[in-house]
């Protein structure tokens, strides 16, 4: 059974009474579309951008003359914090703002789904002027029943890469990325940086496409680009990595830290603005994303073993980032560090 069928399914056993009740086999009919439509409605906008969400059908003469048509996969364009949709069919919605509307007094005769931030059940429906809570399960990652997983399971496959994958260097490309030890990277390994992540990801995420070096402006490509399919939610995911890497002489070439994982940042930020300005219907997030190979006192290319305390220096020691785009803006990520042990060979003990 699709987890849209099954989602429906558990409403209506938990409402469908209560609908009827209420409002009639009419009711029954708006309550199964509404359901539908509201599904709908969350692949084209994220619960996260709102504090409320509130959802109905019907034509309500009350309403005349006072609400903004609105195709449903440009809704996310329009600011507001409180969200307040008749879903007209399934690609049209007419837009309120919040004087506009009396929820309780609406309720009397129509079937109201109501979206709250702070609530522990935030999957509300307002049934003649009453609130009830859809309860059934521990809400989902994405903070709605109804939200497609998209960013969430995005976010999960990178805390998993974090800590199983890029952690203990396991994977054909990023092991040929840096040196046996892990102490330097080889030169220029960013081509091999992004296809490990970028195959990671292809065979981790469900329900998307993920590919590489995705055309942003005029000359510049972002590392990686998902998109989910039948959402307009795209994730824009930038590649830096910090320590030092061997020039093709085997020497310290180049050495990155913190102010290039902040450049890559502010790279970030121009690319999450020029897609969304050239693709204006889809809800675009950028990730920044660095591997971590910074160890303390390396300078001997030579060396095979490093102390310890040494080779852990940076483990747990993050990056300064300023500004913090993720503090500002609702479309940048935390960004996530990559950092990567030496090998086990390698401790000096």
């Amino acid at each position: 059974m699709k987890t849209e069928e099954a989602l429906i399914q558990m409403l209506q056993k938990q409402f469908i009474l209560r609908i009827d009740d209420a409002y009639g086999s009419d009711g029954v009919d708006d309550f199964k579309r509404c359901l539908r439509r509201i599904r709908l409605l969350y692949q084209k906008i994220t619960p996260s951008s709102y504090t409320t969400i509130t959802a109905f059908v019907g034509n309500y003469p009350c309403l005349n003359g006072k609400g903004t048509e609105k195709r449903m996969d440009n809704v996310h364009s329009v600011s507001t914090l409180n969200l307040i949709v008749n879903l007209i069919d399934d690609e049209k919605v007419m837009l309120y703002q919040a004087n506009d509307i009396d929820i309780i007094k609406m309720s009397s005769s129509t079937f109201i789904y109501h979206w709250i931030a702070t609530e522990a059940h935030p999957d509300q429906f307002y049934i003649k002027g009453e609130l009830q809570p859809f309860s059934g399960d521990v809400t989902p990652a994405e903070g709605s029943f109804f939200a497609v997983r998209t960013y969430s399971d995005l976010d999960e496959a990178l805390v998993n890469y974090r800590d199983n994958v890029a952690l203990m260097c396991r994977g054909r490309a990023l092991a040929e990325s840096m040196t046996h030890s892990r102490f330097f990277f080889y030169p220029a390994p960013e081509d091999l940086l992004q296809e490990a992540l970028n195959d990671y990801l292809d065979n981790r995420l469900r329900n998307c496409d993920v590919n590489r070096e995705h055309i942003v402006d005029a000359s510049h490509p972002v590392d990686i680009i998902v998109r989910w399919r039948d959402t307009n939610h795209i994730a824009l995911i930038e590649i830096k990595w910090v320590g030092k890497s061997l020039n093709k002489k085997d020497k310290i070439g180049v050495e990155y830290y913190d102010a290039r994982a902040n450049e890559g940042a502010s790279q970030l930020v121009g690319y999450i603005d020029n897609n969304s300005d050239s693709f204006p219907r889809d809800i675009t997030v950028g990730y920044l994303v660095v591997y971590d190979l910074r160890r303390h006192n390396n300078n001997d290319v030579n060396k095979t073993m490093m102390p310890r305390a040494d080779a852990n220096y940076y483990k747990d020691r993050e990056i300064d980032y300023d500004p913090q785009y993720e503090v500002t803006r609702n479309d940048f990520k935390k960004p996530y560090r990559f950092f990567i042990k030496v090998s086990n060979d390698a401790y000096e003990e």
